[in-house]
């Protein structure tokens, strides 16, 4: 990359590996710096070092992490650049000569540098910065004879000075913000690449239009510092909306292993403006259902929020400095409480009436002493109460718990989903885990 005069962070990556050298280098380099596995990628191998005093203990696990993910324990030294944006640039190469870059991808949200939130175009990027990082890309790709698809990826600081970080000689998880930018189909592309046609566009009929965002929906615990989780997919649901694409690995009724990637969807929005695709991107977010197994759905819902990435600020190092611990879900409000027990008896009710030979419609709920009212004990999480359920026909319920009375109507009603009236605010839920019996 040096040779072709693409921008890299100052470092080292000499032949002489032993602990001594590095550790002059480092100091020499000035610190922080950062510890890079070279025949790594993916965070794996690598490590921010602050104090020269850790320099030493920081090299042997970076070297024994390597050894372990990649086999090759060789390191690599550079500068860190704190509070950049992490920008990438698809590239696509045949064997014709033909090079180009299909725009760029901001994948600033990050833990552990394994990227969460990825975008397209970069929130900001101006038109002379796309066309020099573009043509860094092309001039990565051309300097190894690359064909097919990869992603040249970049750091961008505060300045507006870029320095190459990577190339991935493949096609990325974020691909579809490009698919979705540009209107091409890159795996498409890639077969046709490989039967030897020529690239099917130039350079010059690249125009990116809209913005899209993509999350991956992870099975996870953010309350455990994400770590993995895994077990049945009892439900998994994310409905059909406008502008809204899902690459998904999995479906209801599957099993999340414990020996694979803890990314199981791709959730993708995209909008004529960032904060159309941004809203697309929550609402779809907020229908997801995806139960039996803990994962990441409210955590992408909060930093969706967070104002550094409404006003589309945020930096690599955002979920490392807000989230050290993981992120902590907020606690169900009664309102949300009120609702599950609605639909709890709603569905009860169903499995009764079923039994029964013969029951009008118009009767379910009444009785001739007026409306029925009934007593529920239940704990949720660390919490015990009693709810008041009563229903004056068989699609509304007034709750009571915790201090509150909650009116709930049911609007639909399918295998899987309810949609429902809490307090005149309409909601959608799943249903996977209401479906049993009432204690």
């Amino acid at each position: 990359m040096l040779e072709a005069k693409v921008p890299c962070i100052p470092g080292y990556q000499g032949e002489d590996q032993s602990e001594e050298t590095l550790c002059r280098e480092a100091e020499a380099m000035g610190m922080p710096v950062m510890i890079k596995a070279a025949a790594g990628g993916g965070g794996r191998g690598m490590r921010r070092v602050g104090d020269p005093g850790q320099l030493l203990q920081s090299i042997g696990l970076a070297r024994a992490e390597a050894e372990s993910a990649f086999g090759n324990g060789d390191l690599i030294l550079e500068r860190a650049i704190e509070g950049a944006r992490h920008v990438e640039v698809q590239v696509f190469a045949d064997t014709h000569g033909n090079v180009i870059h299909l725009g760029e991808r901001d994948c600033s949200l990050q833990r552990r540098h394994q990227k969460v939130v990825e975008e397209s175009p970069c929130p900001i990027m101006t038109p002379e910065l796309r066309e020099a990082m573009g043509t860094a890309a092309v001039e990565a790709a051309r300097a190894v004879n690359y064909v097919g698809a990869g992603t040249v990826e970049f750091l961008l600081d505060a300045s507006g000075e870029f320095y190459f970080l990577e190339m991935n000689t493949r096609l990325q998880v974020e691909h579809p913000v490009t698919e979705c930018v540009t209107g091409f189909d890159l795996v498409q592309w890639q077969i046709r690449v490989a039967q030897g046609e020529p690239l099917p566009a130039t350079q010059e009929d690249v125009d990116l239009f809209g913005h899209a965002i993509e999350v991956r929906l992870c099975a996870e615990d953010p309350a455990a510092a994400f770590l993995p989780s895994a077990g049945p997919v009892s439900l998994f649901s994310v409905p059909a909306g406008e502008g809204v694409r899902v690459d998904s690995g999995i479906e209801t009724g599957d099993a999340i292993s414990p020996f694979y990637d803890s990314m199981v969807a791709k959730v993708i929005a995209w909008g004529e403006t960032r904060e159309t695709a941004r809203l697309r991107l929550r609402a779809a977010l907020q229908a997801t259902t995806l139960t039996g197994v803990t994962h990441n759905r409210a955590f992408l819902l909060a930093l969706l929020d967070q104002s550094v990435f409404v006003s589309g600020g945020a930096t690599t190092d955002y979920i490392d400095q807000h989230y050290p611990e993981g992120f902590a879900p907020a606690q169900a409000t009664s309102s949300v409480l009120a609702a599950g027990i609605a639909l709890q008896q709603t569905l009860a009710a169903e499995r009764h009436f079923a039994s029964a030979l013969s029951v009008s419609e118009e009767l379910r709920g009444w009785v001739s002493t007026g409306a029925v009212t009934r007593c529920h004990h239940y704990e949720v999480d660390d919490t015990t109460f009693t709810a008041e359920i009563t229903s004056a026909r068989a699609d509304r319920y007034d709750v009571a718990l915790m201090d509150s009375t909650h009116a709930v109507v049911l609007e639909t009603l399918s295998e899987d989903r309810a949609i429902l009236l809490i307090d005149g605010q309409r909601v959608g839920t799943g249903l996977s885990t209401l479906r049993t019996p009432l204690p």
